[in-house]
């Protein structure tokens, strides 16, 4: 059996303490490093510190009271604009306004305007789209200044 019990300061530094009941019944405390917070060691194959008895001076975790909500949940609410520029709007509580769909649309529109976009993000067909257009543009002026006979 192995459980992580508490928290043990070792030289100004805090760590995990896992309490290891081995296959003869004794108990062995180990202390493991925890540098990102989350309550799991770091490296489980080396703890920092064995021993064979309880350590002096180690802080037990507080126990979860199944009555109070670990965390509240905020409503949900948020805003999608599609690539087209369709808006889907949902909430919740009924919170967002007018003002926040104009705001979330402008910021789309800067983000996603029609000629901001740079030519290395072009789809293929948007790019064929922009080489026949300029194609068409070229030929369209070399019409108009051809020289005619009469």
């Amino acid at each position: 059996m192995e459980e992580i019990i508490g928290t043990i300061i070792i030289d100004g530094v805090t760590y995990l303490l896992k309490k290891i009941v081995d296959e003869l019944g004794n108990m062995i405390w180990q202390a493991f490093t925890d540098e990102d917070g989350d309550r799991l060691p770091d490296d489980l194959d080396n703890p920092f510190q064995i021993w064979d008895q309880e350590p002096e001076d180690w802080n037990p975790f507080l126990p979860i009271d199944p009555d109070t909500p670990v965390y509240e949940t905020p409503p949900l609410q948020f805003i999608i604009i599609g690539p087209d520029g369709t808006m889907t709007v949902y909430d919740e509580e009924g919170n967002i306004t007018a003002e926040d769909c104009d705001t979330a649309y402008s910021l789309w529109i800067s983000e996603n305007g029609a000629l901001d976009k740079p030519f290395v993000n072009y789809s293929v067909s948007e790019a064929l789209l922009l080489f026949i257009a300029a194609g068409s543009v070229v030929s369209l002026i070399f019409k108009i200044f051809k020289r005619r006979k009469l």
